[in-house]
């Protein structure tokens, strides 16, 4: 199967698990709403939060694992191969074990730190020590993800991520109904893993993508040196993201109270998704463009970088133009008013998106190529950076002084530092790559941007349902229109068009030689 094939299959797949995940969110939230006090949910919010710092003890080996394991894979019978396989599940068995002890631990002293309320510190011990050990046991089934992915076969766990979606809600659903409260999420998460676990197993089993006996090697130093090295580079940009990302709900949390933090936590989902969707763009595209790179295809990895960057910028301008307009009556209708927010949180929230979509690609390129240098540090910086900036702004501005620390920071630090290596990479100028690769997409936002304005403009009387339906249709449909005349390059949609054509009947990729790349 050609490198395009396995790209639009965890394309495709990866947005049929985003509606998956849509739909479980939409139908999640107004349930533990119904059953839930805001306080309560904010409380669950902190935990998720503060547990994703513990996840900071992967030392980055999970993106090491998978990456170096693409080096391989060609030849999963030399020795080398499996060795990774079986170094990389027996260290992420014993980090699993590690979080599973400290998160433990910790949730004995985190309700004086972060100011939990008296009568809830015991119940947030319980759910805090449970998160954790949820994640050890999550961690010890990472190499079956790291296997699946660096064979390109992402569209399995997205298909079977989206099945377990019902499951989780079912169990989440039952949970409430017999009164089991806030421990009804983690009987859903529990759920979640097991059968996302099974089913990654079952399909690396069936695909033949572990080695035949013998072929295996051993656990050996020199196979943990190879990971060790690569993922010390990631295990700072884990930090820095961690900084920059989960510490949101923390920072709100602390200096706004648990109830403002259940806000942002809902308030912000639909651009949380919205984010996972166009960033699947260059997710999707990344076990090819490694391959590219083993293989020593440079030219053509830049055709295909530059495409992937600008149709993750148009994308993710129409999504988030989309979302800005229509967020506030969408939180109306969702949580019948209980929920909302400031009109310039969703401006922001849309700016945000654009920066983070088209900076990550760029910092993707050098994940590819595996030369990171000084980039874990930039990305370090910028947390670090983040964190205070954040607290000052949002005790002054509320959500918008957290959202405001995001933007000026990223384009500020990791973005201009990820664009100049870009151009170093493919010999070119940081304008070529900031203004001549997007300028379709910036031609784009200046047509769509105004009529999403009048739009909002427009609206602003008609009841929350109305409204939502008006500016998300005429503005999506706008945006989409634009987006495939305007947003694309003409090559990338003469190209799009050829590969539509492989559908029809009599065409196959035999006799479409194009395909092959």
């Amino acid at each position: 199967m050609s490198r395009f094939r396995y790209a639009a299959r965890a394309f495709v797949s990866g947005h049929v698990m985003l509606v998956a995940n849509l739909l479980y969110t939409m139908a999640s939230v107004p349930l533990a709403l119904h059953y839930l006090g805001r306080q309560e949910f904010g409380l669950w919010a902190l935990i998720t939060q503060i547990a994703g710092y513990f996840g900071l003890i992967d030392f980055g080996m999970t993106g090491a694992v998978a990456r170096i394991l693409a080096d391989y894979k060609d030849e999963r019978s030399g020795g080398s191969y499996g060795a990774i396989l079986k170094t990389g599940a027996l260290v992420f068995t014993i980090q699993g074990l590690l979080i599973a002890i400290l998160g433990t631990a910790a949730s004995w002293i985190l309700p004086g730190i972060m100011a939990i309320p008296a009568n809830i510190r015991a119940l947030f011990t319980i759910l805090m020590a449970a998160q954790c050990v949820l994640l050890g046991l999550t961690f010890c089934t990472k190499i079956l993800g790291c296997t699946l992915w660096c064979h390109q076969r992402s569209d399995i766990i997205n298909i079977s991520s989206s099945g377990v979606f019902g499951i989780s809600f079912a169990v989440l659903w039952v949970g409430f109904r017999f009164g089991f409260g806030l421990y009804s999420m983690l009987l859903s998460s529990a759920a979640a893993l097991f059968c996302n676990a099974f089913a990654s197993w079952l399909a690396s089993s069936r695909l033949r993508l572990y080695p035949d006996h013998g072929c295996w090697g051993k656990v050996s130093w020199n196979a943990f040196r190879e990971v060790y090295d690569y993922a010390k580079n990631l295990f700072l940009i884990t930090i820095g993201t961690q900084l920059l990302t989960a510490s949101q709900v923390v920072i709100v949390t602390r200096t706004l109270g648990l109830d403002a933090a259940a806000v942002w936590s809902i308030a912000t989902k639909v651009f949380t998704l919205a984010q996972q969707i166009v960033f699947r763009i260059c997710e999707s595209s990344l076990p090819a463009l490694v391959e590219m790179f083993v293989r020593r295809e440079i030219s053509l990895i830049q055709t295909r970088f530059r495409h992937v960057i600008l149709l993750s910028a148009s994308v993710s301008i129409v999504v988030g133009a989309t979302i800005a307009v229509s967020n506030g009556s969408f939180l109306a209708v969702w949580t019948q008013g209980r929920i909302a927010w400031g009109a310039e949180n969703d401006v922001l929230m849309a700016v945000l998106l654009v920066c983070y979509t088209v900076i990550r690609c760029h910092t993707a390129l050098m994940d590819i190529t595996k030369e990171l240098r000084v980039l874990k540090y930039v990305w370090l910086f910028e947390g670090i950076c983040f964190v205070p900036a954040a607290v000052i702004l949002s005790r002054r501005m509320g959500f918008a002084g957290v959202l405001g620390a995001a933007i000026v920071l990223d384009m500020a630090v990791l973005g201009i530092y990820s664009i100049l290596r870009t151009a170093k990479y493919f010999q070119t100028t940081a304008k070529t790559v900031v203004v001549d690769w997007l300028m379709p997409a910036l031609r784009m936002a200046g047509l769509l941007l105004p009529v999403a304005g009048v739009i909002w403009w427009l609206s602003r009387a008609f009841a929350p349902l109305p409204r939502l339906l008006f500016c998300g249709t005429i503005v999506g449909g706008t945006g989409v229109f634009l987006l495939f005349f305007v947003g694309l390059t003409s090559d990338m949609r003469a190209e799009l068009l050829r590969r539509v054509r492989v559908v029809l009947p009599g065409k196959s990729e035999a006799s479409l030689p194009y395909l092959k790349s």
